[in-house]
């Protein structure tokens, strides 16, 4: 893989995260994110699936004798992150249509994961994130697909997901994520969500486009550094590991 190790970054999943450098890539590109985790986990069973609202897994690299599982870095904030940037503006979470829109895409990828046997096993808001594009990605399914849990399980989350991303969901949504954690298979989920969406106007005029439009005013800074970041000008990898938390007075990885 070719890939130096560059910043630590904070830990995700538990697992201790560093900011790498690939070879041959430019701009945002030549940048992945690099986990340490023991035991390494399976991740052969995820090469070859690409989706969409899934998040890439790399493959796996030794480095100093420990394996490190390395996974695509995307101009993306987790939803966490926005939910709390909201909070503090005096917002109530995020916006319906936003929100029941990254749950369907969501469902989606989990949907495709079932479909090949395998399951997340934490699908919560620090591990979905919102591209600057508009569409959202479920990250980290090498570093927690090793955990037993079940597709009911990935599921239920789902519906928790709907009702933890606003401070007071509204009797619609609380509905509708009761009747989405109920259901038996990530498909039906996807229909479930879909449907919902089809049905109110205010979501279903809600695209990339517009949910592009909508982090680019929420996040302002943040997405003109992952601009500047991605076109790989001077002070990318600084920028880069800003974003992702890396300390200051760490410029490269100490050895050992």
């Amino acid at each position: 893989m070719g890939s130096p190790l560059l910043r630590p970054v904070a830990p995700r999943g538990g697992a201790r995260t560093w900011l790498a450098r690939r070879q041959g890539g430019a701009g945002l590109d030549a940048f992945c994110l690099a986990h340490r985790v023991e035991p390494a986990p399976p991740v052969e069973a995820l090469r070859g699936l690409r989706h969409p609202h899934l998040g890439r897994t790399l493959g796996l690299a030794t480095v100093d004798g420990a394996p490190h599982v390395l996974t695509a870095l995307y101009p993306a904030e987790p939803l966490s992150r926005l939910r709390d940037r909201l909070a503090r503006a005096g917002r109530p979470g995020l916006p319906t249509p936003v929100m029941v829109r990254a749950a369907a895409q969501i469902a989606d990828a989990v949907a495709a994961l079932h479909a090949r046997g395998l399951t997340h096993g934490a699908v919560d808001a620090r591990r979905i994130a919102l591209d600057y594009a508009g569409p959202a990605r479920l990250l980290d399914t090498a570093l927690t697909m090793h955990r037993a849990a079940s597709p009911a399980d990935d599921i239920a989350a789902l519906g928790r997901l709907l009702e933890t991303l606003s401070a007071d969901p509204p009797p619609p949504v609380r509905d509708l994520a009761r009747r989405v954690s109920g259901l038996d298979r990530a498909a039906d989920a996807v229909a479930a969500l879909d449907a919902w969406r089809q049905a109110d106007p205010k979501c279903a005029a809600v695209d990339d486009g517009r949910v592009a439009q909508w982090m680019a005013k929420v996040c302002r800074a943040r997405w003109a550094v992952w601009r500047r970041a991605m076109a790989g000008g001077p002070g990318a990898l600084d920028g880069l590991a800003a974003l992702l938390g890396a300390p200051r007075a760490s410029p490269t990885l100490p050895p050992g």
